[in-house]
Order: C-alpha cells, then sequence, then structure tokens
C-alpha cells in the first residue's frame, strides 16, 4: 500500500511516494495535491489534498505609558484582534489576553512586554514592544521660607532641586 503523490489531476506528474510527503512549499498560497492508494499492482481513485499556507496577520499597534511611582499606573493598551501580552521576547510566558492589559507594576523601572494578535486561521503575528516607565521621585526640592515687612517688597518664593519643572499649590491635597 504505497500512496503515490501527484501535482495533477490527471495523474501525469508524480511527485513523490510514501505516506508522509514533504511539499517543499513555504510561499502563501492554496496548494493541491493528488493521492492514490496502490494494492496488488492496482492504483486507485486520486483523493485530492490542500495544504494552505496563510499570511501572518500584522502585528497590534501598542500604545507605550509613562507613570509616576506612587501615581496612578495606567493599563498598557493595543490594536488589534485577540490580542496576547508576553512578559519575555520569545513570546513563551502569556501575562494577559485583550486589548487592555494592568501590569500590576507600582515600583519605579522600565517594563517591557511583548504583543501578539491571532487571526482566525489560528495564525499569530510577530510581537509588538510596548514599555512602561514609572519614573521614582528622585529627591525632595529644596524649599525657602521667606518673611518681609509689611509696606516693602515682597520676595518671591523660591525651590531648587533637580526635577525638571516644578508645580506650585496653595493646598496639600
Amino acid at each position: 500500500l504505497d500512496p503515490n503523490w501527484y501535482t495533477d489531476v490527471s495523474l501525469t506528474n508524480n511527485v513523490f511516494t510514501g505516506n508522509s510527503f514533504a511539499t517543499g512549499q513555504t510561499a502563501v498560497g492554496l496548494y493541491t495535491y493528488y493521492v492514490t492508494e496502490t494494492l496488488n499492482g492496482c492504483e486507485g481513485p486520486a483523493v485530492p489534498v490542500t495544504l494552505e499556507i496563510y499570511t501572518l496577520p500584522a502585528s497590534p499597534v501598542g500604545s507605550n505609558a509613562v507613570a509616576c511611582e506612587g501615581g496612578v499606573i495606567p493599563d498598557l493598551t493595543a490594536t488589534g484582534t485577540s490580542v496576547v501580552w508576553y512578559s519575555d521576547a520569545s513570546l513563551t510566558t502569556v501575562v494577559g489576553n485583550g486589548n487592555s492589559f494592568s501590569t500590576g507594576q507600582t515600583a519605579a523601572g522600565i517594563y517591557t512586554y511583548y504583543v501578539t494578535q491571532n487571526d482566525g486561521n489560528g495564525c499569530e503575528s510577530n510581537a509588538s514592544v510596548v514599555t512602561l516607565t514609572i519614573n521614582s521621585f528622585n529627591s525632595i526640592p529644596n524649599t525657602y521660607n521667606v518673611s518681609a515687612c509689611f509696606g516693602t517688597p515682597i520676595p518671591d518664593l523660591t525651590v531648587t532641586g533637580v526635577g525638571v519643572s516644578f508645580t506650585w499649590y496653595d493646598d496639600v491635597a
């Protein structure tokens, strides 16, 4: 019982004899082969067998996020279908599913995630890299109290520190 593999329905182009046929196809497309069985020198009718190679879906579009330590940490988001989040570049550790992903991170640092999408054919896209950056408070600004006498020029309040910018508030909340 040796199966014969053909590339044409008229069975003129025999490409392989045996149970397991490695087609060598690697390009996207639909390939049809015809297989027969031979028993006692008689070849049976051909049965079509197809191989379909699908294109990979596009990588999802992810959005990086930045937050301050101790503040509200936003979810990471990605636009795609059947989105899967991974913690490693080799895509072995799934940490979330869906277009929105809550990392659970709260400490200062840069956290890298890899996000893919799956199509209806079971194909998974290449990964997009999405990062969450949680900035720390490097220092507390140095402030200087001032005093002045009524009727004299009132000096400005000043602050120094390593911050890029400072924000002034008139209450503690």
